[in-house]
């Protein structure tokens, strides 16, 4: 029975240490947050109605208040997003989305800055389960906004000291994959 007894308040013991020691979104949050300038090379793989699509290029993130990405191949295609709108440049021709022209799309865009700054308030947006350490971790979102959930069925992230790839995986099953290599800040 001591034995027993002894057994129990030892494993008490160390499940309450691995409690204590186990990531959480603040220390991610922490971590990423003082990078405030990041520059990747991206390659992304888009799989949509069975077909996969590939793009490689650049990506900014600045002041952590706007995203760039500047695609190279297959073509050249600069996307800015911030809190005021989402422009993409083709060819030296520009087509703005913002708060006024779109809002749903607007909502949409201004909850995935707060998925590439990882910031506090996705819990408010999405179920969040991370894992891992701050070496090595996995961040798993499941909308819980109405609006999120007619766009995405899930987004992984996974990454270390930088966001190292992002899995986008829409309501019809279709996949975005991002991977980032060569970040510097």
């Amino acid at each position: 029975m001591l034995k027993i007894t002894l057994k129990v308040i030892l494993l008490s013991v160390f499940f309450t240490v691995l409690e204590a020691q186990a990531l959480q979104l603040q220390d991610l949050t922490k971590l990423l947050d003082s990078k405030k300038n990041i520059t990747c090379d991206y390659k992304q793989v888009k799989t949509f109605q069975g077909q996969e699509l590939n793009s490689t290029g650049s990506f900014y993130l600045i002041d952590k208040a706007t995203i760039k990405f500047s695609q190279h191949d297959p073509f050249a295609m600069d996307t800015v997003l911030n809190s005021e709108k989402l422009l993409q440049i083709i060819d030296g021709n520009e087509a703005a989305i913002t708060k006024e022209n779109n809002p749903q799309v607007f909502e949409v865009i201004n909850l995935v800055m707060q998925v590439f700054s990882i910031q506090q308030d996705l819990e408010n947006h999405f179920a969040v389960k991370l894992t891992g350490t701050l070496d090595n971790w996995t961040l798993f979102l499941e909308p819980k906004d109405e609006l999120l959930k007619k766009v995405f069925k899930t987004i992984l992230l996974k990454g270390s000291n930088n966001i190292q790839s992002i899995t986008i995986t829409d309501n019809n099953q279709d996949l975005t994959y991002l991977e980032f290599s060569n970040c510097k800040q």
